[in-house]
């Protein structure tokens, strides 16, 4: 028969029950019928179960009246039936600290019952002493140990040192890592790029290896050569065989150096973007040449100009000369990338080399503490930010003239002292030719009293014709010095805007740049008072303007321009402010080439729409003279912002561009040459009469 009925915790255990003690404690041995983890019960047939369990890290055990233990877990020891753990240096033991078995492997205890330990920072697993990564201990197997930082700081998970860092004990700091400075050699270069060690030298070694690439270039479109300096820094020079673009990365590897050695497997990139260079032929490269050498021979023809100009009387049209010269210089102003013909000529103009005296003190250098770059165009043509390096050659163009204003002023009261000498003289011997005749003196005497009264006679009129000559260079000297103020004025507002625009106000504590600051405040009034001239000529009544005194100091402002209109009268003003605006606007938008020229072909249109509005000059002569040079400036403007334009997209290529060039240099040659003709032609005119004049005094 089978039994199988349960009544839980009934206290009689049927075989439908794990066991049954009779009562509802839980986690007695016997929960709900159910043996406890842990627990053993003896059960008999229609008996309550008794459940016991074994003592604790016990193994085996019995029961008799209570748990008897009679085997514990390895490591712990039988004792009054408990089981006491083991040393932690043994595997088994029959006391607390006498080892039966050692947990080391082909390990015996020694006669004292003792096992070798681990090292610090070692445990024991699979019977061999292994270190435990995480634990803090630096093993000897291990570089570092930060515990529960491992992986965060300078040591990784595997208790290995990152690169960049260095670990004593349990603290890891980061190394001072070697960090390379990479950029153009200055301002102005497009093909040498300098490195140098930031706080950390650069090395030799390191030079030799740095490897570049340039993007969409192959190895035979570019060569370069490297230099290490006795700056300890690495001079890159590179050399183009075709057009790079700012899209052409150049990108540089090199190792870094640690510890007194390179680190191969740690190579740097690093990416530069470069400047951008059009490559010419050799044939367009000669050709730009001979342009710059006939701009030489052309600069001696300037010189010896200027002295004819002066005593031939075209001093009119070598100072609007000198005024088209000084725009044709501030052209390589404008930010692009010129043909190289025009390059040549614009880069070395013949105001360039029309310099009385070179600046004796050069200030803002590399290596003041002061010191400030011009942007790349000014740089390459010597322009500094520096306001007295700026403003020398205008200023002592202005000195200069006043020291000749003021030794023509004293040659002429030479000259009448001399004057009146002779006269008196002259009057005595007249005197006493005439008491001479007189008295009958024979036809020979009378011959060589002539002779001498035609001597006397032919000093005094060399003599008024020199004073007649200083009188009216003084007579004019107010406009001339008006006129010579105004061709300087580009170069002086250049030279305050550049200053302001280059060197900050933190900087005044400098002396030096405190100094030219206060210079650069003093000059403005100059320029105010250039403005308030042209203005002022403006407003006047014609009447005014047409009468001989104020013509005599202030003619030349509004020479050839049609005083009845008022309209008429703005143009001198109208040009000045073009010339303000050019200058202010070619240095705040120098680094956004296509609002620079745009914004210049724009002003250099306002002469232009004047003209066309209602014709301001009074002769045809005076409108090719005056307007013809506008009209040049304004094309070229208009070319200038078509290659601006170009070279952010990039639509002509180098023989395109070239011939472009060409164009540029016709337009201005023709600016040049109109006035140059005037010039001529004022000269002939004068030699004829000076001709008829020296004709005439010899007969």
């Amino acid at each position: 028969m089978d039994c199988n009925f349960s009544n839980c915790n009934d206290g009689i255990w049927t075989s439908g029950e794990q066991c049954d003690d009779g009562n509802d404690v839980s986690s007695d041995g016997c929960s709900n019928c159910l043996i406890d983890p842990g627990y053993k019960c003896i059960n008999q047939f229609l008996q309550p179960s008794v459940c016991y369990t074994c003592p604790l890290n016990c193994q085996i055990c019995k029961f008799n009246q209570i748990s008897i233990c009679t085997q514990c877990f390895a490591g712990y020891f039988l004792k009054q039936n408990k089981c006491i753990q083991c040393d932690s240096n043994c595997q088994t033991c029959s006391k607390i600290n006498y080892c039966l078995t050692c947990p080391i492997l082909d390990q015996k205890p020694d006669q004292n019952g003792k096992c070798l330990r681990c090292d610090v920072g070692y445990y024991v697993t699979q019977g061999t002493c292994q270190s435990q990564c995480g634990d803090s201990i630096v093993a000897q197997d291990e570089e570092c140990d930060l515990g529960p930082q491992n992986g965060v700081g300078g040591c990784d998970e595997n208790c290995k040192i990152n690169q960049q860092y260095e670990c004593q004990g349990d603290i890891c700091l980061q190394k001072k890592q070697q960090i390379i400075d990479v950029g153009f050699y200055n301002s102005t270069t497009e093909n040498q790029i300098l490195l140098k060690g930031n706080d950390t030298q650069i090395y030799e070694l390191q030079c030799k290896q740095i490897n570049v690439t340039i993007d969409e270039f192959s190895n035979s479109d570019f060569n370069y050569t490297i230099d290490y300096t006795d700056l300890n820094e690495c001079i890159l020079t590179l050399d183009y065989f075709k057009t790079i673009n700012k899209n052409n990365i150049i990108k540089l590897k090199f190792p870094l150096y640690q510890q007194n050695r390179l680190l191969q497997t740690d190579i740097r990139e690093i990416q530069i973007v470069p400047r951008k260079k059009i490559v010419y032929s050799e044939n367009q490269i000669q050709q730009s040449v001979k342009i710059q050498s006939a701009q030489n021979s052309l600069t001696y023809l300037f010189y010896i100009s200027v002295p004819l100009a002066i005593m031939m009387g075209g001093l009119d049209f070598l100072i609007a000369i000198l005024d088209i010269l000084c725009w044709v210089n501030n052209l390589y102003y404008i930010n692009i990338f010129f043909p190289i013909n025009v390059e040549m000529i614009l880069k070395n103009t013949i105001i360039d080399n029309f310099q009385f005296f070179s600046n004796p003190i050069k200030l803002n250098n590399p290596n003041d503490t002061y010191y400030r770059e011009s942007p790349k165009h000014f740089l390459e043509k010597g322009t500094d930010p520096l306001f007295i390096n700026n403003t020398f050659q205008p200023f002592l163009r202005l000195i200069l003239y006043f020291i000749s204003w003021l030794l023509v002023k004293a040659f002429l009261k030479i000259l009448r002292k001399i004057n009146n000498s002779l006269n008196n003289q002259g009057q005595l011997k007249i005197r006493k030719n005439q008491l001479q005749q007189k008295v009958k003196q024979i036809q020979n005497s009378k011959q060589v009293i002539n002779s001498q009264n035609n001597k006397q006679t032919k000093k005094i009129i060399i003599l008024n014709y020199l004073i007649n000559k200083s009188q009216q260079f003084l007579i004019n000297s107010n406009q001339y010095f008006i006129k010579f103020l105004n061709v300087s004025y580009l170069d002086i507002l250049l030279g305050i805007v550049l200053h302001l625009n280059c060197f900050n106000l933190y900087q005044v504590n400098n002396h030096i740049v405190l100094v030219n600051y206060l210079l650069c405040l003093l000059s403005i009034p100059i320029c105010i008072y250039i403005l308030y001239l042209y203005y002022m000529i403006g407003q006047q009544h014609f009447i005014i303007l047409d009468h001989k005194i104020f013509q005599q100091k202030y003619g030349i402002l509004y020479l050839g321009i049609k005083i009845y209109e008022y309209e008429a009268r703005q143009y001198g003003f109208i040009s000045l402010i073009k010339k303000s605006l050019y200058i202010i606007t070619i240095i705040i938008f120098y680094e956004q080439p296509q609002i620079q020229t745009a914004s210049c072909a724009f002003i250099s249109s306002m002469n232009i729409g004047l003209i066309i509005y209602c014709q301001p000059f009074q002769t045809n002569k005076d409108l090719i003279s005056i307007g013809g040079p506008d009209l040049c400036l304004f094309i070229l403007m208009i070319i200038f912002t078509c290659l601006a334009i170009d070279d952010g997209v990039g639509l002509l290529n180098q023989n395109q561009r070239f011939q472009i060039g060409w164009v540029i240099i016709v337009v201005l040659c023709l600016s040049i040459l109109i006035q140059f003709a005037f010039i001529i032609q004022e000269f002939l005119r004068t030699l004829k009469l000076k001709i008829q004049q020296i004709r005439e005094f010899l007969k």
